[in-house]
């Protein structure tokens, strides 16, 4: 959706310009807070918050106001189905990418229980094994941090899927003209992309800083979530392990007035 006017200077402005020609201003910017504004206002229409009556067959398709709509009601429909078609083209991508992060968490997991069967059990295990780096070595650890992203990519493969069948149920919704079903973040991704900042850390960190580049406000706000928990289960790891040096030292360098 392109301004035909600038918000800046009101000189008319053509659909494929990424500036005002009169006074420079980024007319890109403008689009992406009015999509932004969409959106929100879709979603409240979408909760029942505003009440959008449903269309017949033509209105909304054509983007022309039906009876009984009102200006901004029409702006909503042809945004819903503006994000219909991307919505489409955005559910084949989610059956790849779930697919692939199934199987991926199913093998992690099937490794991860490997360990464990070498471990024996994660008796005796604590924070003092991590406090260097050859406590990542341990079958028990190894059985904990494979066993956890396991279960973090099995969570986010059927969260993608979710997504994905949620995202066709909406292009149906669009096209029947009625109001399509919210395709936001699910349980199952929430809690596999949390379990990821977890058992595995630098990789929940960088899917974080990839998802703060999403399209969709949800989507970035957890994001912020992931990127603070995996740099805190960072954080907590790094000074255990200084502290497992700084008694390492203590234990070596003896006080000379305390030799004997």
């Amino acid at each position: 959706m392109r301004v035909t006017r600038c918000p800046k200077c009101g000189a008319k402005a053509s659909p494929t310009d990424t500036v005002c020609m009169d006074c420079g201003a980024d007319l890109t910017q403008v689009t992406a807070v009015d999509k932004e504004k969409l959106r929100a206002q879709s979603v409240a229409a979408r909760a029942g918050w505003t009440e959008v009556p449903p269309s017949g067959a033509g209105g909304a398709a054509a983007g022309r106001a039906v009876p009984g709509e009102t200006s901004e009601e029409t702006r909503l429909r042809v945004f819903d189905k503006q994000a219909a078609k991307g919505l489409a083209q955005e559910a084949i991508t989610s059956y790849i990418i779930g697919a692939v992060a199934l199987l991926a968490g199913i093998l992690v997991l099937a490794l991860g229980f490997g360990r464990y069967k070498l471990a024996g059990s994660l008796a005796g295990l604590d924070m003092s094994v991590l406090r260097s780096f050859g406590g990542f070595a341990d079958n028990r650890v190894l059985a904990l941090i494979l066993g956890g992203t396991g279960l973090a990519g099995i969570a986010i493969g059927i969260g993608v899927l979710w997504r994905g069948i949620g995202a066709m149920r909406a292009v149906k919704e669009v096209r029947a003209g009625e109001k399509p079903t919210i395709v936001a973040l699910n349980p199952f991704l929430q809690i596999g992309l949390l379990l990821l900042a977890i058992f595995c850390p630098p990789l929940g960190l960088i899917v974080g800083i990839l998802l703060k580049f999403s399209d969709d406000s949800d989507i970035r706000g957890f994001a912020q979530l992931i990127i603070y928990a995996a740099l805190l289960v960072i954080a907590i790891l790094v000074g255990n392990m200084l502290w497992g040096l700084a008694e390492n030292f203590k234990a070596t360098h003896v006080a000379p007035g305390n030799s004997t």
